[in-house]
């Protein structure tokens, strides 16, 4: 296979996993978290709930690991690209 052809290939890859995986999140169903906790502190004498915890869906996960893939990819992509141009004498 060319060199070039393959190089093409790549970016086109790249790009289509970028874009699908940046879709797929977007538009991946987040259901509501269906668990919980809390804690009591007895010296203070409030409660603490933690609101920062995140619950990713496979959904979630496969569209991180495509936009991440397309993401090595296209930076693969340039770094060839460019260390294959000619230089100027």
């Amino acid at each position: 296979m060319n060199t070039t052809l393959a190089m093409r290939i790549l970016l086109v890859t790249a790009l289509a996993a970028i874009v699908i995986g940046t879709t797929v999140i977007l538009t991946a169903p987040t259901p509501p978290p269906s668990f919980g906790w809390s804690a009591y502190a007895p010296l203070s004498e409030a409660e603490f709930a933690g609101e920062r915890s995140i619950s990713l869906t496979t959904t979630e996960l496969v569209g991180s690991f495509l936009l991440i893939t397309g993401v090595t990819a296209l930076a693969f992509w340039c770094g060839f690209a460019f260390g294959r141009r000619p230089r100027r004498p």
